[in-house]
């Protein structure tokens, strides 16, 4: 429900839009059969924590088929947050997978684009990066590899405010 997004909207309950595992499976296959040494499967969206199911099986998989192929392997989910819950977060550092969110800036300018029904956008993804950068802490994992970073989308309404936009990522240590 971003305003500048452009792509098609799917309501929750319309499970024919996600991957299925077979494609799952399949782009893991395809990721492990490349010559590099090393791999980052990355799962983006929409919202990727809205078919977690497959994310969790990509990742079993991957793990799995990767015992034969021998590559360093990377996990990395770009979420906006607000499906994050403590199950999917269990399991998602537990596997040491890195993950990304937005922000567009200081609260109102990031909920004025972001709308998150009966909720802030803003406020939700807040709680989930210092939720989950304590994890990664707690984990002693790098703290310059495994930390919560944050994309912007730049819009008009951002342009004015960037002074704003940066202190608002200081602020979240990004």
């Amino acid at each position: 429900t971003c305003v500048y997004c452009h792509a098609s909207r799917a309501e929750m309950d319309c499970a024919d839009k996600d991957m299925s595992v077979e494609t799952a499976r399949r782009a893991v296959d395809l990721a492990l059969a490349s010559t590099s040494p090393g791999i980052t499967i990355e799962f983006q969206g929409g919202e990727p924590l809205a078919n977690f199911p497959v994310v969790r099986e990509a990742i079993e998989y991957a793990l799995a088929q990767n015992a034969k192929a021998g590559k360093r392997l990377d996990f990395t989910l770009v979420s906006n947050l607000s499906l994050m819950d403590d199950e999917k977060l269990d399991y998602l550092v537990e596997h040491r997978v890195q993950i990304c969110t937005s922000i567009d800036g200081p609260s109102a300018l990031h909920d004025k684009q972001r709308k998150l029904v009966g909720d802030s956008a803003h406020g939700r993804a807040v709680t989930w990066i210092k939720r989950i950068n304590a994890r990664y802490e707690s984990m002693g994992l790098d703290p310059n590899l495994y930390r919560v970073e944050a994309l912007l989308t730049t819009t008009r309404e951002s342009l004015a405010r960037p002074r704003e936009i940066v202190d608002a990522y200081v602020d979240l240590g990004c």
